[in-house]
């Protein structure tokens, strides 16, 4: 297990009043899984009284052990929430976009807003999986979950890889705002790419495309700062801001407006 962390809170929605609730620690994984795994990570909370959280999935399908909900989640295109009461962890498992295919024997597609018991994919017992992670130190809990994603490592492939590699580009590169310039900057027809991220991603490049740059407008609203909604809408194609509104709306469940308020007071 390699140490480096991070405790980037991007995909977690109001991250300032979250992180006053939970934490979330992600991990790079160890040697010879960085084609499979894009990070693993760590949930922990402590609460007088419940809370739900809120995250924006990302295009990546992900495994977690959590006491009774032990699961496989494909790409969530919705909203996920989830109570939090108590005191509990989840350990979790965040694969590289493109991956899962090499270890599920069925289009990305076929997972989109659905989940797999962990039996589908791993021999494990999840009664003693959940006993031996969740009330040990995070170290050990982190390598035996690597441990278990390591009875199961695929050779690199590389249909998995440019699938990859294309969502990390749009999530990095802001000038990428059309599915057509998406296309162009890998020499790929825009049938092929989608055929591609159908077969390895399970959601079409415009939702990436889409979901990228909410990540970076949420983001922006972390750092306290007040995103350009009229150059958002430009970027990603829009006639105008408020279809952008709109879609912002449909995503998170309210406007602009009300997502900086609340994630500045809560309320």
């Amino acid at each position: 297990m390699a140490a480096t962390r991070t405790t980037s809170m991007r995909g977690v929605l109001h991250p300032r009043v979250s992180r006053q609730h939970y934490s979330l620690t992600r991990f790079l994984p160890g040697a010879g899984l960085g084609h499979l795994v894009q990070h693993l990570w760590v949930v922990e909370w402590d609460l007088p009284e419940p809370f739900t959280a809120h995250v924006l999935p990302h295009p990546n399908v992900n495994l977690c052990v959590m006491a009774g909900q032990t699961r496989i989640s494909g790409t969530g295109r919705r909203v996920f929430t989830q109570r939090l009461e108590g005191a509990g962890r989840v350990v979790g498992v965040t694969f590289r976009p493109g991956a899962f295919r090499l270890l599920h024997d069925a289009p990305a597609r076929s997972l989109t807003d659905r989940e797999l018991p962990i039996t589908a994919v791993y021999d494990v017992d999840v009664a003693a999986l959940e006993q031996t992670v969740l009330p040990v130190d995070v170290p050990t809990a982190l390598h035996v979950v690597e441990a278990l994603v390591r009875t199961r490592v695929p050779l690199p492939d590389a249909q998995a890889a440019l699938a990859g590699d294309i969502v990390d580009t749009v999530v990095a590169d802001r000038s990428l705002g059309r599915v057509e310039q998406v296309a162009a900057h890998f020499d790929l027809p825009v049938w092929r790419l989608q055929r591609l991220f159908a077969e390895h991603v399970g959601v079409t490049p415009k939702w990436v495309l889409m979901r990228a740059r909410l990540h970076d407008a949420t983001d922006a609203v972390a750092d306290g700062l007040q995103p350009d909604w009229a150059r958002l809408a430009a970027e990603l194609g829009y006639c105008d801001q408020p279809h952008l509104i709109r879609a912002f709306k449909a995503a998170i469940g309210m406007t602009p407006a009300e997502y900086v308020r609340r994630s500045v007071d809560g309320s």
